[in-house]
């Protein structure tokens, strides 16, 4: 028999309703908001749609409002007008408001609990508007390890954090846009896989995401793989994006972050690594992209053996983390990257906010090796997160300076590229630098004399090596060694990463290879440059000075 809704033709507007179509073996069943007029089945609300659904059915939520908390303990793939078009760049139809509601247990109103014991739980939640509360939580249930979770194209505004505490098994945030979030926007703890990727934070009282272990109840379950990929992040009060504790392999690449960290905390920024001494596996940070935020990277925090917190720096040591390619700008007032603890933190080829050498080293503090560092800031792509032009990460012994002390600037020599020039090498004020960089002119001497032979003095210097050892060098105390010099002479120059000659020495090679001792007990512990000058060019080596 044809149904007849002949019945909905004017109803008033305050009984207006909107339909959600659960797929149960072919069966469309609808349920309305806020009415019981559903042929021969009542569903008034979201929550009574998930309670009749039978797993992995598909419930549509028409354009409306829900005052509820709907508690997940299936497979359901629950799915807004808006499903299919993104809150960050696409224009969206009229949005099912979800309004979170205060539940006894819980201090904060929730949209979303999703809990259970069961295997092979895969949730779905698309398409929403959800206000006034937390969007989805664990619900504080012991073992969710077996809970996927895709949580897409929702549009979060003036809520709470989005948080998992209990291990899930896996959780995917990709694609939604969180708007004046009274806490952090997304938490998550010990799950199995957290991907965050593609989502728009702007304006948090907490901080943008963070990825960490699960301590509830004293459990210390592992975060085994997260990736925080694309993700645009501005206006939070405290961390940008943050990996803790007992975190295993990370990628953090592509992320956009701005004026992160507002309240200035000295300790934090728009990246940072907390308590990393519980670190396993692998930490890569690259391609991004962090202005604004006091500090660029943070190094911080630790906690004793009685989880009591420690203010300050942390030990690295033997950890596996690496921070390059990214650009740190100077708008990050304090500090590009922060790490006062111990270890050594692997931090070449980034952008730090400045070429000179001297203020670059003003950037940089505590244990990290951050040479070679870009000396371009122009990112190289549109795509999301920074892309550093090719051939841009260089040492900065290769920055030369020339000029005397009464020019009111710094000046540093610069081989121009153009064919036929009278003189290649300049001498030019150091502001100058980045635009004959972009023209393609080279820092440094030209390869040789007058000329720009690349190919000739390759094939002179092939042959010759600088040998260091021991390196690192305990106490400061090692050898430079010269094997197969062509050049009869050479300077060896010994630099800080500030470009600061620490010592130098000339040699005759007369027999083409030369070993020379240094001492440098009273230099401190550190990364340092060993140049080598002779008459085919300039080859540089680096060694960790150690106390």
């Amino acid at each position: 028999m044809k149904k007849n809704y002949s019945f909905l033709n004017g109803m008033s507007y305050a009984f207006k309703f909107i339909f959600l179509l659960i797929f149960l073996s072919g069966t469309a069943l609808s349920v309305f908001a806020n009415s019981v007029m559903i042929g021969a089945t009542s569903y008034p609300s979201i929550q009574a749609a998930v309670n009749a659904a039978s797993p992995g059915a598909v419930i549509m939520v028409g354009p409306g409002t829900y005052n509820e908390t709907i508690y997940v303990s299936k497979s359901v793939n629950i799915q807004g007008p808006n499903a299919a078009i993104s809150p960050n760049t696409g224009s969206r139809t009229t949005e099912a408001i979800i309004v979170a509601q205060s539940v006894a247990s819980y201090l904060t109103p929730r949209a979303f609990v999703v809990y259970s014991n069961s295997t092979g739980v895969n949730v779905s939640i698309k398409g929403f508007k959800i206000t006034g509360g937390e969007p989805l939580m664990d619900g504080n249930y012991t073992n969710l390890s077996a809970i996927q979770i895709l949580f897409e194209k929702n549009f979060i505004e003036a809520g709470s954090i989005f948080y998992g505490g209990v291990p899930f098994g896996a959780v995917t945030i990709t694609d939604n846009r969180f708007i004046n979030i009274a806490n952090t926007a997304v938490f998550l703890a010990g799950v199995g896989s957290a991907t965050v990727t593609d989502n728009v934070i702007d304006q948090a009282r907490g901080g943008g995401i963070i990825i960490t272990a699960s301590f509830v109840r004293g459990e210390n379950t592992i975060t085994q793989t997260a990736n925080v990929l694309r993700n645009k992040i501005s206006h939070v009060s405290l961390e940008g994006i943050q990996l803790a504790h007992t975190c295993k392999d990370a990628m953090v690449k592509d992320n956009e972050i701005d004026f992160a960290n507002t309240s200035n905390d000295p300790n934090l920024g728009g990246i940072v690594l907390w308590d990393p001494t519980l670190f396993q596996g692998t930490k890569t940070i690259t391609n991004n992209k962090v202005s604004n935020s006091f500090n660029g990277l943070t190094i911080y925090r630790g906690f004793d053996g009685n989880r009591v917190l420690i203010e300050g720096g942390d030990n690295i040591t033997g950890k596996n983390i690496t921070v390059n390619n990214n650009s740190f700008d100077a708008t990050n007032i304090n500090k590009a990257i922060l790490h006062p603890g111990s270890g050594m933190l692997n931090a070449e080829c980034n952008w730090l906010g400045a070429i000179d050498p001297l203020v670059v080293a003003t950037r940089v503090s505590g244990n990290v090796d951050y040479t070679p560092y870009l000396i371009n800031a122009n990112d190289n792509s549109t795509a999301m997160g920074f892309q550093p032009v090719a051939g841009s990460c260089i040492d900065p012994a290769t920055v030369i300076f020339c000029g005397n002390n009464n020019d009111p600037e710094r000046k540093v020599i610069i081989c121009q590229i153009t064919p036929g020039v009278s003189n290649p090498e300049i001498c030019i004020p150091i502001a100058d630098v980045q635009k004959r960089l972009d023209a393609g002119d080279k820092l440094g001497h030209c390869p040789l004399p007058g000329t720009a032979d690349l190919q000739n003095i390759t094939t002179r210097i092939s042959t010759e090596e600088v040998k260091i050892s021991p390196n690192p060098a305990n106490g400061g105390v090692f050898k430079v060694e010269l094997k197969n010099f062509k050049s009869s002479t050479a300077d060896i120059y010994i630099m800080a990463a500030n470009g600061m000659m620490i010592s130098k020495k000339f040699v005759q090679v007369s027999t083409g290879s030369i070993v020379q001792s240094f001492n440098l007990r009273n230099v401190p512990a550190g990364v340092y440059y060993v140049k080598v000058v002779s008459a085919n060019g300039v080859r540089t080596s680096k060694i960790s000075i150690k106390p």
